[in-house]
């Protein structure tokens, strides 16, 4: 039996979702639930401008192991960490009971990724990336989700229902060169009052921002079931006073961690914890904020 179709909604003007539907909306309180693809996690975070270029995270992603939310990507960057790991204390990785999430406005693209793995979904789109989106809706289609409703986003063709309403419906409908008839109902829907050239409208500005949790810890995230042992390395090179030869560093990590020595010492340097300078180990501005917390 086939899996029925995906109904893609379009609506521009003024417009609520449904509260039958999963919402990403500015008026919610709620911390939004990341979990993603790796590609699609870091274009979300690049569109944000939290990371100069995706494809360096989504390689780094697929070298560690466990469901990619914000945490492991900042684990696992070793430059965009700080922002990355700033922007996960207003994130979740764990699935909440809310039936919305909130659309932050400092990270709406990743804000976004909250409707995967969602049934129905509507989502205030009118600041996401066009080129986001378009991966967004592919991914959402084939995951599963049977109804997206998108409200003002940047105009696209995906779509089996487009409604048009007020000014920005209106606008929408020139630039896109409608037919005549299509656009002359739009203008009975626009609130205006032409002797005084004003032009109103309704929408409640009413945002809401989530309450920001405590930094996660990125080692128990990067390296789970060892990140006190790979905690204690790196307080063994701080107490070296920062560098050490890479054989002792090596010596250190094989008595500590006898079977995963040279893996974990390689995705310490490759995920930035520590750096390698003419055959000496040092620690890094972020080997020293995780043994800060």
């Amino acid at each position: 039996m086939e899996n029925p179709e995906t109904r893609i909604e379009i609506h521009y003007g003024e417009s609520r979702c449904e509260q039958d539907a999963f919402r990403v909306t500015r008026t919610c309180e709620s911390r939004p639930s990341i979990f993603s693809p790796e590609y699609l996690l870091a274009l979300a975070l690049y569109k944000d401008r939290y990371l100069p270029s995706p494809y360096e995270l989504t390689l780094l992603l697929k070298t560690c192991e466990g469901p990619n939310n914000l945490v492991k990507a900042a684990g696992v960057s070793p430059t965009s960490w700080e922002g990355i790991l700033y922007l996960a204390t207003f994130t979740d990785e764990t699935p909440q009971k809310s039936s919305c999430a909130c659309l932050l406005p400092f990270a709406p693209n990743v804000s976004a990724l909250a409707a995967l793995g969602k049934e129905k979904v509507c989502i205030e789109s009118e600041s996401l990336d066009p080129e986001f989106l378009s991966s967004l809706i592919h991914t959402l289609v084939a995951t599963g989700t049977r109804e997206i409703i998108l409200l003002n986003p940047p105009y696209i063709d995906q779509w089996n229902k487009l409604q048009l309403k007020g000014l920005k419906g209106y606008r929408i409908a020139t630039a896109e060169r409608f037919p005549k008839a299509i656009r002359a109902p739009i203008l009975t829907t626009i609130d205006a009052n032409l002797e005084h050239e004003e032009v109103y409208q309704t929408d409640m500005y009413n945002y809401r921002l989530p309450e920001p949790r405590k930094p996660p810890n990125m080692l128990s995230t990067v390296f789970p079931g060892n990140d006190n042992v790979v905690s204690e390395i790196l307080q063994e090179l701080e107490s070296t006073g920062h560098v050490m030869s890479y054989r002792s560093f090596l010596d250190i990590a094989r008595e500590m961690l006898p079977q995963k020595a040279l893996d974990t010492t390689r995705r310490l340097i490759l995920y930035g914890y520590i750096q390698i300078r003419q055959g000496q180990v040092e620690l890094t501005r972020k080997g020293l904020y995780v043994l800060s917390i």
